[in-house]
């Protein structure tokens, strides 16, 4: 039940998100200021975290503020554990655990 209200209240503020033209990323304070973001895939992370990728605007993390993860663009990613593994394509596969990223494979090219 805690998921689901989790996951309805995280899509509410991803909704608000896009209506509003403006986005402050705390950590980087960085400010978008043209036209809504068009999310292209979104996961929730725990119990408390929406992961958002945005496409060529990068990966963004949502637990009350927005904070930029990354500016690759995620080609796929998935929760495992405490960990969130993205794959970046061209720059590879890499692995968050909340404060560090670790490379774990290149790319094929």
């Amino acid at each position: 039940m805690n998921s689901l209200k989790l996951l309805i209240t995280s899509m509410i503020l991803l909704v608000l998100f896009l209506i509003s033209t403006h986005l402050h990323a705390s950590s980087m304070s960085e400010t978008w200021t043209s036209g809504p973001w068009q999310p292209q895939n979104m996961i929730s992370w725990g119990d408390q975290a929406l992961i958002v990728d945005f496409g060529l605007n990068g990966l963004w993390n949502y637990n009350g503020s927005w904070i930029r993860l990354s500016r690759w663009n995620p080609e796929s990613m998935v929760v495992w554990g405490k960990n969130l593994t993205v794959d970046f394509g061209g720059n590879g596969l890499w692995n968050y655990d909340g404060s560090v990223w670790i490379k774990l494979a290149d790319s094929e090219s």
